[in-house]
Parts: structure tokens; sequence; C-alpha cells
């Protein structure tokens, strides 16, 4: 029963892409300069975060583009201009077949800087944190080498609390609580966090109906987003966290997951300099103004100080 529960709590870890269903996240236009007989690619980022795209030409005849092909780039909010398309000879018109595919987050190239995270818990108690397995190990036996998961012993009626500053950048707020017996479950709630440099944090496993933000939102660290499912795991209910970013390496490819995990480091009451979670300790949270506003411009740091008082 231990390991039924598990893949309940665990399947919602694995970032979903394309998760953006009204309307295309990112589209991808151009525009003709008839004197020049040029084509300059423009994108329109319809989201709240940054996104990856991916241009292929099939039949580029007449012509060479200012960047290297097939472009692959990261594109931020609204509306930008990606490259331009030149005749190779004066005079010589071009002709072109192009498709794009868009996967949601910022390129990045390695890992990004240490940082420290607030633990998603109240500062009332110690609670006792867990590393989770990735569904694929549970289920099919396959080794995700670079995952990293954790899990946190809550109680019923518990907040969640932002560990990091960012947008949010999806919500999942349908799914009620899960009979008891449950052992295989996708229908999790959760929120994912766009963080300052490119990392994503998603927080899984709220209870329905209780998030306390919205898409395109900026939460600040410390700043309640939830209240934790009623579903249990012998007896506790857990909330799990999960950091990672888009790996320039793996994006784009069809066979792979394009995502890479980060190990966070965290503040604790005992260590403020940062600890790494060790399996089954207990940890003791708070939320030091300067761990909280750490990310702040001088401006926003103003701000949020005039909002305290």
């Amino acid at each position: 029963m231990k390991q039924m529960l598990w893949i309940l709590c665990l399947l919602s870890l694995w970032p979903i892409e394309h998760a953006f269903s009204q309307i295309n996240p990112v589209e991808i236009t151009y525009t003709n300069n008839a004197d020049k007989k040029e084509y300059t690619f423009q994108y329109q980022n319809n989201t709240y975060i940054d996104y990856a795209v991916k241009l292929n030409f099939s039949n580029l005849q007449g012509g060479t583009c200012t960047c290297s092909l097939p472009y692959v780039g990261s594109v931020s909010t609204g509306k930008g201009s990606l490259f331009t398309l030149k005749p190779s000879q004066d005079n010589q018109g071009i002709s072109f077949r192009f498709s794009y595919k868009y996967q949601k987050g910022r390129l990045l190239n390695k890992p990004p800087k240490p940082y420290i995270y607030l633990f998603p818990f109240s500062k009332i108690q110690a609670h006792r944190a867990n590393q989770t397995q990735n569904i694929l190990e549970l289920i099919a036996g396959k080794k995700v080498t670079d995952f990293y998961g954790m899990s946190f012993q809550m109680k019923k009626g518990d907040t969640v609390f932002a560990a990091r500053r960012g947008i949010v950048s999806e919500i999942k707020n349908e799914f009620d609580t899960h009979a008891e017996g449950v052992w295989f479950s996708s229908n999790t709630n959760f929120v994912e966090i766009f963080h300052q440099d490119g990392t994503f944090g998603k927080y899984n496993r709220f209870k329905k109906g209780t998030i306390l933000v919205k898409e395109g939102q900026q939460v600040e660290a410390g700043e309640p987003i939830g209240v934790v499912a009623d579903d249990t795991f012998e007896g506790n209910m857990l909330v799990q966290f999960t950091v990672y970013y888009l790996d320039r390496a793996k994006a784009f490819i069809d066979t792979g997951h394009s995502f890479t995990y980060v190990i966070p480091t965290f503040y604790s009451t005992t260590t403020p300099a940062g600890v790494v979670l060790q399996q089954g300790a207990f940890y003791t949270s708070d939320f030091p103004e300067s761990i909280v506003t750490q990310e702040m411009t001088k401006r926003e740091l103003k701000k949020w100080k005039e909002a305290k008082q």
C-alpha cells in the first residue's frame, strides 16, 4: 500500500508541456519588405512567462538567414522580432516553407546559480521531509538520472507557502479528494511558479477550491498559495515540491524529457546559510526579510516595506 500511495502522489511531479489549450502560447508570423525582398519573422508570446521556439525551413530557396537554422531561442511575454531572411543575390526573390514548435520555459545552457529557498510550510512547528521517486521508476522501472523531488508532511488544513518569488505560470484546481484506497491517479491540483532565473517551482497536491493565487500573478516568497489536499499517505498529508528548468540540450527532442531538475538549498532556522534536505529529517521554517526580499529591486523593496507598515 505504501508504494501505491506514492504513485498517487508523484505522477503530477512531471512537468507538462504545451499546457495552454484555448489559444496558442506562441504564434510566429512574418512581414515582407518588398523593396528589399526581405522577410522578417516575429513572435507573439500570449503567456505570462518565457517560452522556447524552434523554426524549421523545409524549402528555403534564394535566401539566407541572419541566424543559424533551424532557429532555436527563447521569447519573453509580448511581441518581438526573431530574424530576417535576406536574398542571396540582389533583386532575387525568396521562396520558403516553415513550421515551428514551442515549449514552456526559458532555454538554459547550464544549471542556474545556487539559490536559497524558503520551506513551503509555516514556522509553527517542524515538518518531516522526504525525497520522492519519479513515477516512471515506480511503474516501469526506468531510472530518471536527474530527477529530484521532495515531499513535506503536513496536517489537514495546513497552508502551503511560496518558496520563492515568481510568476504563476500554471494552475490546476479542479480535482476532488480521492476516495480511500485509490492507488493511482494523475488528477491532482498544483501551482507552478516561474522564477527570475528561468527555473520553475511546482507545488503539488492542493485541496480543490483552496488555491489563493491565479495565473499571471506575481507571488512573493513566503506568500500563502493554497491549502494542502486532504488525501493521506500512511496517515499524513503531503505537499510535494520540485524545481526544474528547460535544458537547451534536451529541448525539442521528441524521444526525451526536456527538463532538468535542481536540488534546492533551503533556509533553516538551524542552518541560515542553507541546507540540502536529508531523507526523513525534520526542519523548522522561517521567513526572514533577507531571504524574502533577495530578488527585489530597491524600488520593489521600498514598496514592500511600505505595504507592511
